[in-house]
């Protein structure tokens, strides 16, 4: 049996996530607005920075009074610091002061080794891209109708992967590839963000997840080694690392070129010495990162209430969105390269996007920034009642202004039309559902 082994270089294009089933409680960390930074904190630290009489009340206090005595307590508690985003910073403030809900504020931790306490990417993450890459490029590929339950025989048309990869388990022939963990090289920078949902069902709620991504510019060195094993029909059989590589390529830079996320590819290609392949991987990626699907009919699939997710910036303006998980696999037929130009371009390009904080210093600037909404507070509103409210921004399209309760988080569309500036305090009557009408 023969061996055919590459070492490897990823390099991540885009923030990547691959998540280990855990998250951040909100009752063993605070953050430090002012740095933009979370603080990890043992548990321990925070029982013996009480006294008596607070450790008698802790069973008494609500959720959000125990979070805010620990943020009274940040003082003496100090522990693991990591990045994150302004509006994090920002969401979490709001929860302190009732103005946000504290339900949602579970942060997402990525994998991490378990002694260097870095963010890796497990073998088994690379080995399903590559796979689904391979898979696309495929020729013949057949469908099954696979019986999903129900009184009139539902069902979905399924990928027969067994006929196109010459059987199961040790027949089939990705088995004869492995894909070793890749360990990072360096520092891997990680920022703490939101991942927000683009609907294009405008209608559907958007309330993203909070998660702690690697950032693009990190590097990650693996293996690949493909065996030429003779229980693999020849038919079937993988002819080499480069084939494998270079259809996860063709099959990534469809997905590219149908989202359109700004990534000037070519000529950070054509900045390396050595061969590098596009992939995507892990996740906040979509299904079609993951998935090969067809419409029997035999037309294109497209579906109409889609998404995709994209980093949460300050400024909704930016000319690209940032995608997650957009890698380049690097062979090392040579040396790695030192230095590539047009990635740390983009890379510096993306993180002052992720870190911009320039919405905070003008209260005007408010129609700039990316509103948020992380939940949705159960808020109730007398429709004859009036209450005092804010503009918050004015619609360019139609002209009218968007208002919002003070105290509350619920925006509503003003009917009356009228010269309005942002901040400016108005009073409304008449709430119903997403409108409002002045007080009269």
């Amino acid at each position: 049996m023969n061996l055919e082994n590459k070492k490897i270089l990823i390099h991540t294009l885009t923030p990547l996530f691959i998540g280990s089933g855990e998250e951040f409680s909100p009752f063993t960390f605070w953050i430090n607005s002012e740095k933009n930074e979370l603080v990890e904190f043992a548990e321990d630290a925070f029982i013996n920075s009480l006294s008596e009489a607070e450790k008698n009340a802790l069973g008494r206090l609500s959720l959000l009074d125990l979070m805010k005595l620990i943020y009274k307590k940040r003082s003496f508690l100090s522990g693991k610091v990591f990045p994150v985003s302004p509006q994090i910073a920002d969401t979490y403030n709001n929860v302190l002061a009732g103005k946000a809900d504290f339900n949602e504020f579970a942060i997402k931790k990525p994998i991490v080794n378990v002694n260097s306490l870095l963010p890796y990417i497990p073998g088994s993450s690379l080995k399903g891209a590559l796979r689904t890459g391979y898979l696309a490029a495929c020729p013949n590929l057949t469908w099954r109708h696979q019986y999903t339950g129900g009184a009139y025989g539902r069902g979905k048309e399924q990928l027969d992967e067994a006929a196109a990869l010459g059987g199961k388990m040790s027949s089939d022939s990705f088995s004869t590839v492995k894909v070793g963990d890749c360990i990072p090289v360096g520092e891997v920078p990680t920022l703490v963000l939101y991942a927000l949902r683009c609907h294009k069902r405008k209608d559907k709620s958007n309330i993203p997840p909070m998660l702690q991504a690697v950032l693009g510019g990190s590097v990650f060195s693996g293996e690949l080694t493909l065996s030429h094993a003779d229980r693999i029909k020849d038919s079937f059989k993988i002819k080499n690392i480069t084939d494998i590589l270079e259809k996860i390529e063709r099959y990534s830079l469809s997905l590219l070129a149908d989202e359109q996320v700004g990534i000037k590819y070519p000529c950070i290609k054509h900045e390396f010495t050595n061969p590098v392949y596009l992939c995507r991987l892990g996740g906040c990626i979509g299904a079609k990162s993951h998935t090969i699907e067809r419409n029997p009919k035999g037309k294109s699939r497209i579906r109409p209430y889609s998404t995709c997710t994209v980093c949460a910036t300050a400024n909704k303006h930016a000319p690209q969105p940032i995608s997650f998980g957009w890698c380049l696999i690097e062979v090392l037929d040579g040396p790695a390269n030192k230095e590539v130009p047009a990635l740390r371009a983009l890379v510096a390009e993306q993180n002052e996007l992720l870190q911009d904080k320039s919405y905070r210093k003008a209260p005007a600037s408010a129609t700039n920034l990316q509103r948020m909404e992380v939940v949705i507070p159960k808020e109730s509103y007398d429709r004859n009642a009036t209450y005092s409210a804010k503009v918050i921004e004015i619609s360019p399209k139609t002209n009218r202004a968007r208002v919002q309760v003070i105290g509350k988080t619920k925006l509503f569309t003003l009917m009356e039309k009228g010269t309005f500036e942002v901040g400016q305090q108005i009073e409304i009557a008449h709430i119903q559902g997403e409108t409002c009408k002045l007080k009269k």
